[in-house]
This record gives structure tokens, C-alpha cells and sequence, in this order.
């Protein structure tokens, strides 16, 4: 039941953000999850969080456009991006004209340089019987030489998601004065804590552990304006994932609007809140 409730999250994260349908809060669980499934196959989710090769890294998320995954490698000073293709058929990641950087850093982690070496990257990931991902490039010799194995982010405790996830959503105090700019800044605040803590690289089951014991922690009256508060969130972030445009006027007003703009440019900030969303939802199907 375990293994079906993870696998259920990462389908209902990638759904998400590939069809941005609102929450479904009248259809069952089974429906949901039938929905899902058919709208994410599960060898695509099977690519999807962060991987590692030696001195070399990977993240795959959902892409916002372009193709149906973001993929992002970096080893050393070398950087590559690709908007990769998923393939049914032969259950392969493809990419076409991706780049390749040499960048370095400044120690707030901006870009202090940056030089384009290609703009003509072509290539596939496979995963193999190991569950490793098989990188091969048409002009990467060491590409061949890289197998990605999947690693996890370190896990909120506790603690920490009733600080930073359930409190400031229970304060919000739906329907009285000014609710609407909170639920902006609040939605703001909760997506740039999911992304610092890399929520898009998390392990599905113990985030809903950490979850769960945040959740049970609660008072009663806590527990109860949150779960008043949290629908309207949810609503604002999910019409905010599918057009950022149309929903920027209320972060604006709220005082958080660039910040809102720069999160939702950013694959892994946008799958981060994802990530938090269907997490929290399995707990009512566990």
C-alpha cells in the first residue's frame, strides 16, 4: 500500500504541473489516481528528482515548456540544459539542440561567468535493469562514460514543516480582511521554503512521515484553520502554476510579486511546491 502511495505522489506531482488541473476534491482516490496514471506514464515519473555520477549531478524535473522534462548536468565548471522528449515506445528521455555552459559562481550562488560552448546537444537517457540512468550524447565522448545513480535530499523534520509550512497557513484567517493579499504572501513564502529545503528531490515516504507527525502535532484549533485556509492556497498556486500572468496581480499587491515571478521561472521551485502538494494530499489517502 506503501510503494502504491508513493508512486501515487510523483504521479499527482508531475501531473500537476503537465496539466495544472485544479485539486480534485470530488472524485475518490481510485479516480484520481486512475486520471494520473494516464496522464503521466510511470516509467516518465521513474526519471524525475536528482541523480549523481562521480563529481557529476542531475536534476530531472517536469519542464514548463519545450518538451516533457528539464534536465540540468553539472561536473566541474561544465554545464548542460535540455528540454528532453519522453518516449512510450521505447521508454527513453530524448533531447535535441540543448546547450552546454562553462560557468562559475559567486558565492550567493549567482552566475559570475559564463561562456556558451554548444547550442546543438542531441542525445538520450535510458534507465537501465539497475535503475541507473545511461546518458549517451552524439558528441559527448564521456557521456558514455556516465551512469547516474538516484539521490535524495535531506528531509525537513518536523519541526520545520510546522514553522514554515503549516503555521503561517493556519495564521492566514480565511475571509477576513485582507486574506487574499496573505494567501499571496503566504503561497510565496511556503514555495521559497519548499525550494531551499530542495523538496523536489525528496524522498516520497519520508516526507509524508515528516508530514504526518508535523500534522498530528498540531493543536486542534491549529489543525482546524489550516485545513480552512489551505483549499484557498492550493487554488491560488495551481492557477498560478498553469499561467503566472494571470494570477501576478495578488502577489503584487502582497508586496512578494517579483519573487513570485523569479520562483515560477524556476523548474525546480515550481516542482518543489509540487512535491509538497501531492505529499500532503497522500496523507489522506495512507
Amino acid at each position: 500500500m506503501k510503494k502504491r502511495i508513493v508512486l501515487f505522489v510523483l504521479l499527482l506531482c508531475a501531473a500537476l504541473l503537465a496539466a495544472c488541473g485544479a485539486p480534485a476534491n470530488s472524485t475518490s482516490a481510485s479516480e484520481e489516481d486512475t486520471t494520473v496514471r494516464d496522464a503521466v506514464p510511470q516509467t516518465k515519473i521513474d526519471f524525475l528528482g536528482g541523480w549523481q555520477s562521480g563529481d557529476a549531478t542531475m536534476s530531472v524535473v517536469p519542464a514548463r515548456s519545450g518538451g516533457d522534462c528539464a534536465v540540468q548536468i553539472r561536473s566541474g565548471s561544465a554545464e548542460w540544459s535540455f528540454n528532453a522528449a519522453f518516449h512510450e515506445e521505447t521508454a527513453e528521455l530524448e533531447y535535441q539542440n540543448g546547450s552546454k555552459f562553462e560557468r562559475s559562481y559567486a558565492e550567493d550562488g549567482s552566475i559570475a561567468e559564463e561562456k556558451q560552448l554548444r547550442a546543438d546537444c542531441s542525445g538520450i537517457f535510458r534507465l537501465n535493469n539497475n535503475g541507473e540512468i545511461e546518458w549517451t550524447d552524439t558528441q559527448e565522448d564521456r557521456a558514455s562514460e556516465h551512469r547516474f545513480t538516484r539521490t535524495y535530499s535531506e528531509t525537513p523534520a518536523a519541526e520545520d514543516l510546522i514553522e514554515n509550512f503549516y503555521l503561517p497557513v493556519s495564521r492566514i484567517g480565511q475571509g477576513s480582511a485582507g486574506s487574499s493579499l496573505k494567501n499571496a504572501a503566504t503561497a510565496c513564502e511556503i514555495v521559497a521554503y519548499a525550494y531551499d529545503r530542495g523538496l523536489w528531490n525528496a524522498n516520497p515516504a519520508e516526507l509524508q512521515a515528516a508530514l504526518r507527525t508535523a500534522r498530528d502535532s498540531l493543536s486542534d484549533e491549529a489543525r482546524s484553520a489550516f485545513d480552512a485556509n489551505y483549499t484557498a492556497v492550493t487554488r491560488l498556486m495551481t492557477a498560478t502554476l498553469k499561467s503566472t500572468e494571470s494570477r501576478i496581480e495578488f502577489f503584487e499587491d502582497a508586496g512578494v510579486g517579483e519573487e513570485m515571478k523569479a520562483l515560477m521561472q524556476n523548474d525546480l521551485a515550481r516542482f518543489s511546491w509540487a512535491t509538497l502538494f501531492g505529499n500532503h494530499m497522500a496523507l489522506s489517502f495512507g
